[in-house]
């Protein structure tokens, strides 16, 4: 145990545990997939982030309208550690986390249940991607095949004395003393 001297914050709040659904076997079956879930659920944290500096809650004219812009960021969200197919998220408030939290969920659900919705073929998951490429010749289209899985959480929240610390850790080769949180 940790004699604290790293401690950051030790108090009353919300934490969200998420399970990313189907993951572990896609990790034994087709790696890209998996890859391909975290992706997805990161594209949602980072969407949220990019339009809440762009169209603050503030900007909004009315109260109604700030409030329904306010449930649909992460303003909530004062950690979010992800851990393999886990995500931890703190929040010291739990009212506005729960909107927000189900909103993450949605739109991370949202960026490609259209390819189950609305299947190529017979197997949902087999989705064709275009990418754009550019060239000598100008911008063109180069289509190929994914395999794509719906992205499904499970998980629950809980209120209680919450403990983050930071903690040492190697990006891309680089020591950072600390950059990770460790939610204890």
């Amino acid at each position: 145990m940790s004699s604290g001297k790293r401690h950051v914050s030790g108090t009353e709040e919300a934490v969200v545990f998420l399970d990313l659904l189907g993951f572990g076997d896609a990790v034994k079956d087709d790696m890209p997939a998996a890859a391909g879930l975290l992706e997805v659920y990161g594209g949602a944290l980072t969407t949220a982030i990019q339009v809440g500096k762009v169209y603050p809650p503030e900007s909004y004219r009315t109260q109604e309208l700030r409030r329904v812009a306010e449930r649909s960021l992460i303003t909530s969200f004062r950690c979010v550690l992800p851990m393999s197919d886990s995500v931890f998220i703190i929040s010291d408030d739990p009212s506005l986390l729960v909107f927000q939290v189900s909103q993450f969920l949605v739109n991370s659900f949202w960026r490609n249940v259209h390819a189950f919705e609305f299947p190529e073929g017979a197997d949902p998951r087999t989705v064709t991607v275009k990418d754009l490429v550019v060239g000598k010749d100008g911008v063109r289209t180069q289509p190929h095949k994914e395999h794509w899985l719906p992205v499904l959480f499970r998980g629950g929240m809980a209120w209680g004395d919450v403990r983050v610390y930071k903690a040492p850790a190697l990006v891309d080769g680089v020591f950072v003393p600390r950059a990770v949180h460790v939610l204890l």
